[in-house]
């Protein structure tokens, strides 16, 4: 039971073994009561103020430039290489997408929309 909860969530084996016996053994308890203590987390979470980031400027020839600007909550995250390879990726694709005159002066994008 446990290992199929664990092949039906992805959640560790820890959480998993909680999920059960908060449920009293029974998998789709324990699969309401993982989603429940997911939601519980992420409300906690969006209190959080991300202050912390980093910003990638980037041109593509005399009259094309784009500003990246990606909020994080602590500065250790936004030193990460990965979220430096994300900025810069993020950077080539709005360099690589349609002439200015062709696309909205400015591109937001939320955190929730990712």
């Amino acid at each position: 039971l446990l290992q199929k909860l664990r092949s039906q969530s992805g959640a560790p084996i820890k959480d998993c073994k909680k999920a059960l016996e908060a449920s009293d053994g029974d998998m789709e308890g324990a699969l309401e009561w993982m989603k429940k203590q997911g939601s519980l987390l992420r409300n906690k979470r969006s209190d959080q103020e991300a202050s912390q980031g980093l910003v990638g400027v980037a041109f593509s020839g005399k009259d094309t430039g784009a500003i990246v600007e990606l909020s994080t909550e602590t500065d250790s995250v936004a030193r990460l290489e990965m979220i430096h390879d994300l900025v810069n990726g993020m950077l080539q694709s709005i360099l690589q997408s349609p002439q200015p005159g062709d696309a909205p002066e400015i591109w937001e994008l939320s955190s929730e929309a990712i």
